[in-house]
């Protein structure tokens, strides 16, 4: 590998006659420089400036035809005229006169945004060979040592010349230099800036680890005690935190380069809106303003729609990719207004007479001198040999750290203030105890006085009353009459439903069929359990009825040797578990389909019972059969017709009648014949409406 000797490079200086390489009225100055030791040089006496302040991204075939003055020491960009983008050019020649050795040097402008080198081997045929800067994220190229450090490769024996496109947006990050280093130099170089920025980096990394301690702190009191203040504070502190991150990275770089920097400081300056967001609730939380300043308040709440609109507007410029392409000047007038609407709110703040006032105004004193001053200093180009007192962003940290002292010492101070008004309104609810105390030992007096004049009124109301208790002995004997009525009618249907079951199973009996009587015996003696069961309840669920009801059906449909079928439904909205109704009140109206409407067809038939609640306090339950009908079984007049209709469903519509007169309810029974689209009876079917 071939060693770099910077003894055998020429420099030659571009003269404002060279235009761009055309012929030069006069041969360009060169000069040979010999590097000291340090493997470094400055190339700044030869090197020409052309600053573009047109805010634009200009082609390299436009600046040609530029003039390029000389390098002047601390160059500074002036203000862009249109746009946020600050564009210097420089243009120097190298010469390699070593006739073996190729020339490998590091290129270094300053910390930058982007910074661009090409190199023109052929007149008017330039080409990038390296690119970096604090934006330019993973570099392009391998050989370059760092984001600033731009490699420059040139063979022994040529001359070429090279042109470096340094840009910065809204400020410069440092002063413009133009100088060549050997890798191991550069190396160096970079090693001393380290080292040199090692106070303000353990400086910033104090100030970033309390500020996200207390905003840690401020969100664990917010969700602990829900008061908006904290979690205003935390959501403040929070966006702080990124904010001194984002200064301090720019100051010190902290971290490597990232995928989007671009992007992401985009992102941070709309941050920005959000942070004076936060700031702005917290003091109206802290301060109390809506409730002592409410004409503030209302002025607050425009504000901080202006606020919102802003980040709103600068969020769609970078989803629209303008944002960086947008006017210095309306920025400049956004800023001004911002900012002074800013300083008036804290003005009117004085006017304020919350007892933490002071905390506040203090605490946004410090945080506007800090900022102010690291405005100044970014713009002014202030320069020390501390790295600690010439990063600006230290002042704002310095601020911040301040701020949030002052900050932190009015939560601990209106804890306090809410402790003591706690007590101060306990001591007042005592005192108001005492003196109710007082007042109604004042009034017993009076009331041993009211007592006696009203005891005369409650012996009168005693007698009152005792006549009225008389009259509800007297009722309470009429309803017990009426429930004695009812259980006697209870007593007359068992006797009544036994006799049916006893003439089954004699049937049964008579045929010598004594697996069927067997069967017919097990559920006669459950439904005679189940009868005597309900007859000693005024209701019963309705799935102990219906229980009672198939039995029954069962039994007869063994009687009529299974000529008979039947079908229970019940809707599903009903808890037939919960819902109770009458004991026995459904089988005398089956019994009649059976024995009027289907003993007397040839084929047998079907009975459907259905029970429905139309209603929440209404349930509906329908017995339908495919008998001959009622006008048909009248023909007939059966005897054993005769014996069952005048019995049963007298005594079920005498119990309909009591129910109805104890409970005052509204039970209702309507029975419909059925018939066919030709007028011929199918059937009948009986409706009862029970309330629940």
């Amino acid at each position: 590998m071939r060693l770099l000797r910077f003894g055998w490079l020429w420099l030659v200086l571009a003269l404002p006659g060279w235009n761009g390489g055309k012929t030069m009225a006069q041969p360009p100055a060169t000069f040979s420089v010999a590097l000291p030791a340090s493997g470094f040089v400055g190339l700044q006496p030869y090197v020409g400036v052309f600053e573009d302040s047109s805010g634009l991204s200009r082609p390299l075939a436009e600046i040609r035809r530029e003039s390029f003055a000389a390098f002047r020491s601390q160059h500074r960009l002036s203000k862009p005229k249109v746009n946020s983008l600050k564009v210097l050019w420089f243009r120097f020649r190298l010469r390699n006169t070593h006739p073996s050795d190729t020339l490998r040097a590091v290129l270094y402008t300053g910390r930058h945004t982007f910074v661009t080198v090409m190199e023109e081997i052929q007149p008017g045929y330039p080409h990038q060979i390296a690119s970096g800067g604090y934006w330019a994220g993973s570099q392009p190229n391998g050989a370059a040592l760092d984001r600033y450090g731009l490699p420059v490769v040139l063979p022994p024996g040529h001359t070429r010349l090279y042109w470096v496109r340094v840009s910065d947006y809204f400020r410069s990050f440092d002063r413009f230099r133009v100088e060549l280093y050997s890798p191991s130099a550069y190396q160096l170089f970079m090693a001393e800036k380290t080292r040199q920025a090692t106070p303000a980096l353990i400086f910033f990394s104090a100030v970033l680890g309390s500020v996200l301690f207390v905003s840690l702190f401020s969100l664990a009191q917010a969700i602990l005690t829900r008061d908006r203040a904290y979690a205003w504070y935390a959501a403040y502190l929070a966006g702080t935190l990124l904010w001194l991150w984002r200064s301090a990275d720019m100051s010190l770089d902290l971290t490597p380069p990232l995928p989007n920097p671009k992007l992401f400081f985009a992102l941070t300056l709309v941050l920005g809106y959000g942070i004076q967001l936060a700031y702005l609730n917290f003091l109206g939380s802290l301060l109390q303003v809506p409730r002592q300043q409410p004409r503030l308040w209302r002025w607050l709440r425009g504000y901080l729609g202006f606020v919102t609109l802003l980040m709103l507007v600068s969020m769609l410029e970078i989803a629209v990719g303008g944002f960086w392409r947008g006017g210095f000047l309306f920025y400049t007038v956004v800023s001004v207004l911002n900012y002074g609407a800013l300083l008036l709110f804290l003005g009117l703040l004085f006017r304020n007479r919350h007892p933490l006032r002071h905390y506040a105004i203090s605490g946004s004193l410090f945080l506007l001198t800090g900022v102010i001053t690291t405005v100044y200093l970014n713009r002014s180009g202030f320069q020390t040999t501390n790295s600690l007192t010439r990063t600006p962003s230290t002042y704002f940290a310095l601020g911040t750290l301040l701020e949030m002292l002052c900050f932190s010492l009015a939560l601990g101070r209106r804890s306090f203030l809410h402790e003591a008004e706690k007590q101060t309104v306990q001591r007042q609810l005592i005192g108001q105890l005492e003196e109710n105390q007082r007042l109604q030992q004042s009034h017993t007096a009076e009331l041993k006085r009211q007592l006696q004049a009203r005891t005369e009124e409650v012996l009168e109301q005693a007698h009152r009353l005792e006549a009225q208790h008389v009259r509800q002995i007297e009722q309470g004997f009429e309803q017990k009459l009426a429930e004695t009525e009812m259980t006697a009618l209870r007593s007359q249907m068992n006797p009544h439903f036994i006799f049916n079951c006893l003439n089954s199973i004699k049937l049964y009996t008579l045929e010598n069929d004594s697996a069927t009587a067997s069967e017919f015996l097990t559920k006669f003696s459950r439904l005679i359990r189940l009868v005597l069961e309900n007859s000693r309840s005024e209701r019963v669920t309705l799935a102990t009825e219906l229980d009672a009801l198939r039995l029954y059906i069962e039994l007869e449909a063994m009687r009529f040797k299974n000529k008979l079928t039947y079908s229970v439904t019940v809707a599903e909205v009903i808890d037939a578990q919960y819902v109770e109704i009458p004991p026995l009140l459904l089988q005398p109206y089956v019994e009649n389909a059976i024995w009027h409407g289907l003993m007397h067809r040839p084929g047998g038939g079907q009975i459907h019972v259905g029970v429905e609640q139309p209603g929440e306090d209404c349930l509906r339950i329908t017995i339908a059969d495919d008998g001959i009908g009622r006008t048909a079984a009248a023909a007939l007049k059966s005897k054993s017709a005769t014996r069952h209709k005048s019995f049963g469903m007298q005594v079920t519509g005498e119990r309909i009648g009591l129910i109805n007169q104890l409970y005052r309810s509204q039970t209702r029974v309507e029975i419909h014949d059925l018939v066919d689209a030709e007028g011929q009876p199918v059937g009948t079917e009986v409706v009862l409406q029970i309330p629940v």
